[in-house]
């Protein structure tokens, strides 16, 4: 018994086939974030990679002022500034790994759509 892919390879050209493959193969992690600066929101992602960048920087900066006050008040406004970093930079992740996923996801409907269009093709001259 032939799987659907077996029938859809053997209707494809060079060119629709190494088309196929490049949607196919396996990505790597370095992959996926290179994908996301090559989206029409590439602008978003450096704008947020800069925030991440940033509020680990800030939050680093404000923990150490934090360590090194003496007076109470001094460490709970140190403090709660590395706090508020440290909740800025999560989000950040957060909204960024969302948007990793998203791409993710839109690769594999047109890896979808494409072996539809190639089916429907092969379907067409039977």
């Amino acid at each position: 018994m032939k799987s659907i892919d077996d029938e859809i390879r053997a209707v494809l050209s060079a060119e629709e086939m190494e088309e196929l493959e490049r949607l196919t193969g396996e990505q790597g992690i370095v992959d996926m974030i290179a994908e996301t600066f090559r989206s029409r929101m590439r602008v978003w992602i450096a704008i947020v990679w800069f925030y991440g960048f940033a509020s680990f920087a800030g939050a680093i900066w404000t923990g150490l002022r934090f360590y090194e006050a003496t007076d109470v008040r001094e460490m709970a406004i140190w403090g709660g500034a590395c706090l508020v970093l440290v909740l800025v930079l999560v989000l950040v992740k957060i909204w960024y790994w969302m948007e990793v996923n998203k791409t993710s996801v839109i690769r594999e409907i047109k890896r979808l759509e494409l072996q539809v269009a190639y089916l429907v093709k092969s379907l067409a001259k039977n």
